[in-house]
């Protein structure tokens, strides 16, 4: 289990001097008092929600600050979180002297078998001209690479995959540097070195961020024993490090969030999009709908009820209501509509929408249709004008009402053509230019008739 990092204490190092190991059977045992600790590679490897700001943050301050003859190398797998006490969730930084070795015994040891396919996620890094602030410089910047971007990072792009797992034994204590560190710690991030710099600048490509890290790094760095025997460094600087500091972590906390908000709530935000724009589009069209002028404008009485009937066959709902006012025919409206959606349906999958317009199929003296194919709306109307006043007309239509019915509505087999002669009075109105109607009554005249 991982420490609980949320709120790390001030940091504290390992004194050099006093390190103890144990060599065995190609091992390093490492002698600590904190039986709870773990190693900062494998935390780094966590979820990023178990991941925390400060500790990376706290990190770069002290290894930017650790001087260059104790050697402290920060290098993630020799690091080491507590969260029992005297640490109290701080960190320890392994001493130069084991870390020698680690990396000696990690060079030599064979971990990889023919073929077989590892991931690499070492930070070992051993340039020509390589000091202990080249690797403290290079290991902060790839560290703060892989907390931010939850993506490893290679120091040496051609080193052997596979790096050995340090097994540790906790028996003996030893003295740590002193504890009260926090002055020293709120000094921002340096790096001391200008071979750390060139380094970085040959990874350029490979991280971003460390070339954004690079550009915010001073010229200089201050000394720990320096900072300890001073006291710290003067206000007015450690105040201007400290706002540096935190405008640097808000930056980066920012980035996270954003990134992560993403990577959680991506497909959720694309979806909702998609659909504002879905809707967006409907919305739209209904008000270009409301601001254009309706179908009906200009047509005379007469012509609005020929076309009722013509968008009943055309199953053409839209210009159906256009021809009623709000509230009239609705169940005819709400019939065609249905019909409407039934016939698009089967056309996105037979290719045919099944539906043969009435007017035509009668026209044609009923012909068979084939299966699955079936007349419906009405025959050609005889409309006949009955009244006609300012600003109203009453007319009457007959003509023949043809729909299908299914004997087995689930397998929408042996469909009954029917066939009702009706007589329709269509009360008419002009409002605003445009004569809709107001009133339909409907009355059948003769019984029905069925074919097959």
């Amino acid at each position: 289990m991982h420490p609980n990092l949320s709120d790390p204490t001030p940091l504290q190092a390992i004194e050099s001097a006093t390190a103890e190991f144990e060599l065995s059977s190609g091992r390093v045992y490492l002698r600590l008092p904190f039986p709870n600790l773990c190693s900062l590679a494998d935390y780094l490897r966590g979820e990023p929600e178990e991941r925390s700001y400060a500790l990376m943050l706290h990190v770069s301050k002290a290894a930017a600050l650790l001087p260059e003859d104790t050697g402290f190398a920060l290098d993630p797998t020799f690091v080491f979180l507590s969260s029992e006490a005297p640490l109290n969730s701080g960190v320890v930084f392994l001493p130069a002297s084991g870390a020698s070795e680690l990396r000696r015994l990690q060079k030599t040891a064979e971990h990889r078998h023919e073929g077989e396919q590892h991931d690499h996620d070492s930070l070992d890094f051993d340039p020509p001209d390589r000091t202990d602030s080249a690797i403290t410089a290079f290991g902060l910047a790839a560290l703060w690479y892989r907390r931010l971007s939850s993506q490893p990072f290679c120091m040496n792009p051609k080193a052997e995959p596979g790096t050995p797992r340090i097994y540790e034994r906790f028996e003996e204590s030893f003295p740590t540097l002193p504890t009260d560190l926090q002055k020293v710690f709120d000094a921002c991030i340096e790096v001391p070195s200008p071979a750390a710099t060139r380094s970085m600048e040959h990874h350029r490509n490979g991280a971003r961020f460390i070339t954004e890290l690079v550009d915010m790094l001073p010229d200089s760095s201050v000394e720990l024993s320096q900072a300890l025997e001073t006291g710290g460094l003067e206000a007015d600087v450690l105040r201007k490090r400290r706002a540096r500091a935190e405008r640097l972590r808000k930056d980066r906390v920012r980035r996270f969030q954003r990134r992560d908000f993403l990577r959680r709530r991506g497909a959720r935000l694309a979806l909702v999009s998609a659909l504002v724009l879905v809707l967006g589009g409907i919305v739209g069209t209904s008000i270009d709908r409301a601001l254009q002028p309706p179908p009906t404008h200009g047509l005379s009485a007469k012509e609005v009820v020929q076309l009722h009937y013509a968008a009943l066959n055309k199953l053409d709902p839209e210009l159906l209501r256009a021809t009623v006012a709000r509230g009239v025919a609705t169940q005819r409206v709400d019939e065609v509509t249905n019909m409407y959606v039934t016939s698009r349906a089967r056309m996105s999958v037979e290719m045919k929408t099944g539906n043969y317009p009435a007017d035509d199929w009668i026209n044609q003296g009923r012909p068979d249709l084939g299966p699955t194919v079936y007349p419906y709306g009405v025959s050609t109307p005889d409309i006949r004008e009955l009244n006609k006043e300012e600003g109203s007309a009453l007319y009457e239509a007959r003509f023949i009402r043809v729909f299908f019915e299914f004997e087995d509505e689930i397998s929408e087999q042996d469909a009954s053509i029917r066939e009702y002669h009706v007589r329709e009075e269509l009360q008419l109105e002009l409002r605003n230019e445009v004569w809709r109607i107001v009133a339909l009554d409907s009355h059948v005249v003769e019984p029905s008739s069925e074919s097959h």
